[in-house]
This record gives structure tokens, C-alpha cells and sequence, in this order.
């Protein structure tokens, strides 16, 4: 007999296990909404109108409905199956958390941690020989928002100024940043990066060659600045 198995790609085991145990409202932050873990009795409303809030929007999206209708019309029955009801059908449950860096939780028997599931990726010595050698040169900070977060002139201006101020002028510190509608901005890098060697510590691009997952694993990188989502904290986890 062939157990169901379910497999969570892209999401943290101590967000899930709270779900799947439905305690949900108590113990499982919100994300986004700033409330720390553990949840606290002041914020636990705040933290059940932000869960209520999220499900609403997700019974209430466009894009879902129509996923679910495509799959209804492939053959797929049944509303998109959530965590909670496909944990229901599964033997055991395959996740990608990697336990010392998870909030404090115990483990049940149900779930397995087997660390990030991502593809193999091309060395950066292959896919970016240029990029390769350039981290080469010293210690790098690497900043990546995510495809779909956009700048501002103001946000472009403080980021520059917050990383010139927090390092030392004669230190090899750099900062690789993928910076999305790079071209708009031109005009204020040229302006604000006027010193040659504070030129020379910033590498803006608006595409990467290299996969985030090989840049991560160069011995240079000792930062990751991203969005927090699931690819970048796994890659980061790698």
C-alpha cells in the first residue's frame, strides 16, 4: 500500500506544524504584521484579525479562483487544496525546514525536516566568471528585494547612504544589489557614488547571471538582505 505523502516546497516547518495542528490564531504569527514570537496575550487579537484577514483575501482572490477553475477543468475536483486539507490525506509530511534556525517548537512525528528542496544550480565559476571574480576581491553584503518590489529615488538614495555610513571607507566591504528598473536610476548612482572607491564597492545590476543559490555559497557573501520570502530564506539556508 502507498502512503500520501505531502510535500511543502516553499514554506517553514514552524509555520506549518502550528496550521496543521490548528492552532493557527494562537500560536502561528502573521507575517508582515510586526507581532513577535512567541505570540503575546496583548497581540493575540491583532494576530487572529490579520489570520482572518489573510483568509478572507485568499477565499476572495481573483488568481485563486481562477487556478481552481483551471484545475476543475483539467480534471482536478475540489477547491485548491490548502496545507490543512491536504495534511489530512498525508501519511507524512515533507517539508524543507532546516531545525537550528526554526522558531522554538517540537517536531511531530508527522513531520519530516529535510532541509531546502531547490534545483541544482550552475557554480557561479560557471555561470558568472566576471561576477566570480569580483567577489573575489572582499567581504560582500548581497541585496535582493525580490522580482517584484520596486524602488523609489528615496529608497535608491538612503540604501547607498545607509551602506557608505555603516562600513569603513578603507575596509574591502562591497555590496552586490540587484536592483530592478536599474536604468532609472542612473543618473542618481552617478551623482551619489561620486568617489571612485566607493564606485568600485558596488556592483548594481538589474539581472543576475548566477543563480541566488550559487552566489550564496561563495566564501565571501556575509550578508543576505532580501524580502523574506521562502526561495531567498532557503537559499540563504544553503
Amino acid at each position: 500500500m502507498v502512503e500520501r505523502v505531502l510535500v511543502l516546497p516553499d514554506v517553514r516547518s514552524s509555520s506549518q506544524i502550528t496550521r496543521l495542528r490548528l492552532r493557527l490564531f494562537i500560536v502561528s504569527i502573521r507575517f508582515g504584521t510586526g507581532i513577535s514570537f512567541p505570540v503575546q496575550w496583548s497581540d493575540l487579537l491583532k494576530n487572529i484579525m490579520a489570520a482572518f484577514s489573510f483568509r478572507r483575501n485568499i477565499s476572495r482572490s481573483p488568481e485563486i479562483a481562477e487556478l481552481t477553475k483551471y484545475r476543475n477543468t483539467h480534471g482536478l475536483s475540489g477547491r485548491l487544496p490548502i496545507v490543512e486539507i491536504a495534511r489530512a490525506r498525508a501519511a507524512h509530511v515533507i517539508c524543507p525546514g532546516v531545525r537550528e534556525i526554526e522558531f522554538p517548537l517540537v517536531i511531530p512525528d508527522f513531520l519530516g525536516l529535510y532541509g531546502p528542496i531547490v534545483l541544482d544550480t550552475t557554480p557561479i565559476e560557471a555561470a558568472d566568471p566576471e561576477l566570480n571574480q569580483w567577489l573575489g576581491r572582499g567581504e560582500t553584503v548581497v541585496m535582493y528585494m525580490g522580482t517584484h518590489f520596486h524602488y523609489t529615488e528615496s529608497q535608491v538614495k538612503a540604501i547607498i547612504g545607509g551602506f557608505l555610513g555603516g562600513i569603513n571607507h578603507d575596509s574591502n566591504t562591497q555590496l552586490l544589489w540587484k536592483l530592478s528598473d536599474k536604468s532609472k536610476f542612473e543618473s542618481l548612482i552617478e551623482e551619489t557614488l561620486k568617489d571612485t572607491r566607493d564606485k568600485e564597492r558596488f556592483k548594481i545590476v538589474d539581472w543576475l547571471e548566477a543563480d541566488p543559490a550559487s552566489i550564496m555559497k561563495h566564501p565571501n557573501i556575509i550578508a543576505y538582505i532580501h524580502h523574506g520570502g521562502a526561495n531567498s530564506y532557503f537559499e540563504a539556508a544553503l
